[in-house]
């Protein structure tokens, strides 16, 4: 049995207007000493971030190397959700397709904690959990009208 993770992480497609956010599977060796390093060491910038969502199914992620998932019965793609809040409580641990669930935040990769309402380490967790979530809940909300 394979340790599944779950990626999400802002569409950096986007510009302006509403924000999406991708969740992508990783189907294999999703702890934090594999994955969540190898995101952390290899894959913590735009550019790798948005070859993961062009990917969209992992079968791992081995050091700096993206091994595509290619079983087409066994692929969900990406998925896309409109606000960070729902992407959080899709991609909470244990809910659907991954015991592991790491988001980036447009700088670096953190944990999602198992309730899918705060980010912990040990992937550069922020000193404090609450200030971080409402600055990303309110980035996501745009400018006040």
């Amino acid at each position: 049995m394979s340790t599944h993770a779950t990626l999400l992480m802002r569409n950096l497609a986007v510009n302006g207007g509403p924000k999406h956010y991708g969740l992508v599977h990783v189907h294999f060796d999703g702890y934090p000493t594999a994955v969540g390093a190898a995101l952390r060491d290899f894959h913590s910038s735009k550019e790798q971030v948005a070859k993961i969502l062009a990917i969209g199914c992992l079968d791992s992620i081995k050091d700096d190397r993206l091994v595509e998932h290619t079983d087409p019965s066994d692929n969900p793609g990406v998925q896309w959700f409109w606000g960070l809040e729902q992407g959080m409580m899709e991609a909470k641990p244990g809910r659907g397709i991954g015991a592991y669930s790491y988001f980036w935040d447009g700088k670096c990769w953190r944990q999602i904690d198992s309730i899918g309402e705060g980010l912990t380490g040990p992937i550069q967790a922020p000193p404090r959990l609450d200030d971080q979530i409402a600055a990303l809940l309110k980035a996501d909300e745009g400018p006040a009208r």
